[in-house]
């Protein structure tokens, strides 16, 4: 049996204020050990932009200090994390993106979103495929953030992969 906490936090337009609800909120789900915990859609930052630059501004990087910061407590708790923010890509575009921090506070899965909604449309660029599945010492886990899940074929398509 495994042990999951779903955390919910109001995030903001400061990106450090934010990370330090995120930190908060995660050093008390911890006190029920969970061995994976997801946090809400748009960590970072709220999904309301100024321009394309303000979004870029705002977006974080895979390997930076606010990842850097959820991996550490994924390593400190030793579970698995998820944690979905605007994300800066090596190809310059941006994404809005799960990430699956595992046990060691390694970047396990990343899985961006392909239906984007409204004003997302201007700043973030779409998934081309589903996230990978991984395996955990708990099952097969697979991500899909938002929206993916109101149609089918996100979930459709990672069943059929094994997730």
């Amino acid at each position: 049996m495994v042990r999951v906490s779903a955390v919910q936090i109001a995030s903001g337009t400061d990106l450090q204020q934010n990370l330090a609800t995120c930190l908060r909120i995660i050093d008390t789900a911890q006190a029920d050990q969970p061995q994976l915990l997801v946090l809400p859609e748009f960590c970072n930052h709220i999904s309301w932009y100024d321009d394309q630059e303000h979004a870029r501004r705002e977006s974080v990087d895979p390997d930076g200090p606010f990842v850097n910061a959820i991996a550490e407590r994924a390593a400190r708790y030793h579970c698995y994390i998820v944690i979905n923010v605007s994300l800066r890509r090596e190809n310059g575009t941006l994404t809005v993106s799960s990430l699956l921090l595992d046990p060691r506070g390694q970047l396990a899965s990343i899985a961006d979103k392909q239906t984007l909604m409204g004003h997302e449309n201007q700043w973030f660029a779409r998934a081309a495929t589903t996230s990978d599945v991984v395996a955990t010492p708990f099952g097969r886990l697979a991500m899909f953030p938002c929206r993916d899940g109101v149609t089918c074929e996100s979930p459709r398509g990672l069943a059929l992969r094994g997730g």
